[in-house]
């Protein structure tokens, strides 16, 4: 079912590896001091699964045609995520209960949820290339405060922002361009938006 699986394990890296056509393509559950780095995933239904797990880095890998999540962290503590290229997923980046994590620098294209938050504080998403998810979101946050989401270049989604239930967020300096909708706000309340670049969005 999985290319690389741990259990419990502390201080391990995972380098420069091929993995593909596997159900998960690399699990973690239970792992701290983890870096996963400079690795190829392409066609699994998951490429990096992350669950209950500390001090994370995944950085420089580059993930194709992962048929539902590029990178899921699941009730993970400082899960930080650097320069992957992640394309044509369901799901590019999504962190469901995390907090204190850095998502920056990725290029993540035509995926139908680039990066998604659920029920996730304080995280920052920066400088992240997010376009061509031409069905969905660009960014989504769902009951999701605390956060900041700065310099991003959205462009070319069905909705660049997203958020639902989502209070307290920062969205500063970012350039949302040719998307069909720029930002949608639904139930959410006391975000702080301002110095965002709006371009060409229908809505």
């Amino acid at each position: 079912l999985g290319g690389i699986r741990a259990y419990g394990i502390n201080n391990l890296t995972i380098i420069n590896s091929n993995v593909s056509s596997f159900s998960l393509g690399m699990v973690f559950q239970g792992c701290s001091n983890l870096i996963v780095r400079g690795n190829n995933l392409t066609d699994n239904l998951s490429a990096i699964l992350l669950e209950l797990a500390d001090n994370v880095l995944i950085s420089n890998n580059t993930m194709n045609f992962d048929h539902t999540d590029g990178i899921l962290a699941g009730s993970s503590n400082s899960p930080n995520i650097f320069n992957n290229s992640i394309s044509e997923s369901l799901n590019g980046i999504e962190l469901d209960n995390c907090n204190n994590s850095i998502v920056q620098t990725n290029n993540m294209v035509n995926n139908l949820f680039s990066i998604e938050l659920s029920d996730s504080y304080n995280n920052n998403l920066l400088e992240n290339e997010i376009m061509g998810n031409i069905t969905d979101h660009g960014v989504w946050l769902d009951s999701s405060s605390n956060n900041i989401l700065a310099d991003n270049n959205v462009w070319g989604n069905n909705e660049g922002f997203s958020l639902f239930n989502s209070s307290q967020n920062t969205i500063i300096g970012n350039k949302i361009e040719n998307n069909v909708i720029g930002m949608d706000l639904n139930n959410s309340t006391y975000n702080k938006i301002y110095h965002n670049n709006f371009v060409n969005n229908s809505q």
